[in-house]
């Protein structure tokens, strides 16, 4: 899944002179790096066909510090209209990983419009003085040789499922990142925007509820950004 973040420098502007296609596209929502690899690549291509974007790129923790294994480039960029760019993300062989599980990391593709003379036609398509941000995000995982196998592709019928009355605990017991997504708790949509919907390996999540829940289902993200069949679990 992209995030999007946007952030208003000046006020004085409507977001839907950004929202309607004028943004930039990313060719994949999610990044899985393995041991064998150098690099990895994903395809920045700005959408619009009049406004000039400048391409600020880099990767973080997922808790937001700087100082990673990766290094992507090109880490600045001019993006004209309908262009795109490639950006590769290397790793530094100096880093040790863990080896007995995933390790996930944030690529940030931030645009704004040029400061510089060459970005008058962006600036006035984005007129009222005010410059806008667009961040997009994707997660990168990592994935260590070892775990480079068919095991991922099952990993969600491994998830494990319990019944706490005013929670439902769900445990992750493989080296895998989970993420959920369409869960429904008797039937019903599960909603809290407060809940990060991603388990870390052998780690476990609590979704709060009202009343003791008598089923669940949902379905995980798989490495296509795709969704897995639906598990169903009746307490």
């Amino acid at each position: 899944m992209i995030k999007f973040f946007i952030v208003l420098i000046f006020s004085g502007m409507s977001l839907t002179a950004i929202a309607d296609n004028r943004g930039i596209v990313l060719d994949k929502t999610r990044v899985i790096f393995t041991e064998s690899q150098k690099n990895a690549s994903v395809t920045v291509t700005n959408k619009s066909q009049q406004n000039v974007w400048l391409l600020r790129s880099w990767i973080e923790t997922y808790d937001g510090k700087k100082d990673t294994p990766f290094i992507i480039t090109p880490p600045l960029y001019r993006l004209d209209e309908g262009g795109s760019i490639q950006l590769r993300i290397n790793r530094k062989n100096s880093f040790n990983f863990p080896d007995d599980r995933e390790s996930v990391y944030l690529l940030n593709a931030l645009i704004i419009p040029p400061a510089d003379s060459d970005g008058t036609k962006s600036s006035e398509n984005l007129s009222g003085g005010v410059q806008i941000s667009i961040n997009s995000r994707i997660k990168v995982f990592y994935r260590p040789v070892l775990l480079n196998n068919g095991d991922v592709k099952v990993a969600h019928e491994k998830l494990q499922f319990s019944n706490h009355h005013k929670y439902i605990k769900i445990n992750n017991p493989t080296p895998f990142f989970q993420t959920l997504s369409n869960v429904l708790i008797d039937n019903v949509k599960y909603t809290n925007n407060s809940v990060d919907y991603m388990i870390p390996p052998f780690d476990s999540l609590k979704l709060d509820v009202n009343n003791p829940p008598k089923k669940i289902s949902l379905s995980t993200i798989n490495d296509f950004g795709g969704l897995t069949a639906e598990r169903v679990f009746i307490f």
